[in-house]
């Protein structure tokens, strides 16, 4: 839904993506590989992504797989 979404928002011309992670508990490997498909979605509209909400855990896990380069934390 995340990536359908997000696909959506950029095909509308929309240039910042915030993705919302309060009701997320866990990011388990499935999701790195939807993370990654809206982070490359994004760069090839010139869209600018946003994690917001994120967990201590999941920010050092994003931080290990290199994705916080790629992404605003706020």
């Amino acid at each position: 839904r995340v990536e359908r979404e997000c696909k959506r928002q950029l095909d509308a011309g929309c240039k910042q993506l915030v993705v919302d992670f309060s009701e997320t508990e866990i990011i388990n490997s499935i999701g790195i590989s939807i993370l990654l498909g809206v982070i490359d979605s994004a760069a090839g509209s010139g869209a600018k992504v946003v994690f917001t909400e994120l967990k201590p855990d999941a920010i050092e896990l994003l931080d290990m797989l290199g994705l916080t380069r790629h992404v605003t934390i706020a």
